[in-house]
């Protein structure tokens, strides 16, 4: 993981490679290898990350339109009279033409529009009730929308039907997942959501041992990776040698949650990671 001092560092290289000193969160994001979580994880809001390197903050945060002094209800209302006048979730696009806060409002206090999203429905669930729809407005959700859903598949349902009670994990709200993981394909599952941004790229991923093999970054300054075999359990007391061979089949243990202390291969904590990325 990245130091304070480290992320200091690399938004005042930014700043100075862009010949700016009214940093934006967007522009930084372009520039640089840090995940903008990092940042936040260690330096708070976007505005104190700034001011901690010694720079100014975005024109758009200036004065009284600082989004520290916008209520979290002020900003969330937005997102709702978004949402009805244009019949779904509003996107990127959509805020930075027709919001009434820019994008950066809503990134330096929830990280991503989608957490945002769900915080509204949280804080107002009358207004995002089904039976209320409303008409999009088609000239706010034009040609200009690049949203990722393009179809809402029709499934085919069994005759039968079965239900089954599903274990679920501590709530966490992590991007796409509302509870943590409670086996190995839970962890395998959000292992794949983080796997480009924590340094990896997979080969292949098997049920085979081991599990998957590729390469990961351990060296960013002189752009250095490592070849990796990597294994997916639950918990690191779950694993064990690979006693035909007598070998240890592989150099990484993922897992949720590590609670072996002389686990005898280099483990990966997820749970940690999702601590670090501060969400």
């Amino acid at each position: 993981m990245y130091s304070r001092e480290e992320i200091i560092d690399e938004l005042r290289k930014v700043a100075a490679k862009l010949g700016v000193s009214h940093l934006k969160q967007q522009d930084f994001i372009l520039n640089s290898t840090i995940p903008i979580n990092t940042v936040k994880y260690h330096l708070g809001t976007w505005v104190q990350a700034v001011k901690a390197a010694g720079l100014e903050p975005p024109r758009d945060f200036a004065g009284s339109e600082n989004p520290e002094l916008v209520q979290d209800d002020e900003l969330l209302r937005e997102l709702v009279r978004l949402h009805h006048v244009g019949g779904k979730p509003p996107t990127v696009e959509i805020i930075k033409a027709h919001g009434a806060f820019s994008l950066e409002y809503y990134t330096s206090r929830w990280q991503t529009l989608e957490r945002a999203m769900w915080k509204a429905r949280e804080m107002f669930p009358e207004a995002f009730r089904e039976d209320t729809p409303r008409p999009p407005d088609r000239d706010l959700f034009s040609e200009a929308d690049t949203s990722p859903i393009r179809l809402i598949p029709q499934t085919i349902k069994p005759k039968r039907t079965e239900r089954t009670e599903r274990q679920l994990g501590e709530p966490m709200r992590f991007r796409g997942l509302r509870s943590s993981p409670v086996d190995r394909d839970g962890v395998l599952f959000l292992f794949g959501m983080l796997a480009v941004e924590l340094g990896f790229e997979l080969e292949f991923v098997s049920r085979e041992r081991p599990h998957a093999e590729g390469r990961r970054y351990f060296d960013l300054q002189r752009e250095q990776w490592k070849h990796q075999r990597v294994e997916f359990f639950f918990k690191s007391s779950e694993y064990t040698p690979d006693q035909d061979s007598g070998r240890e089949p592989c150099d990484l243990l993922v897992c949720w949650e590590h609670d072996c202390e002389d686990c005898p291969v280099e483990v990966l904590e997820l749970k940690r990671i999702v601590r670090d990325f501060g969400e």
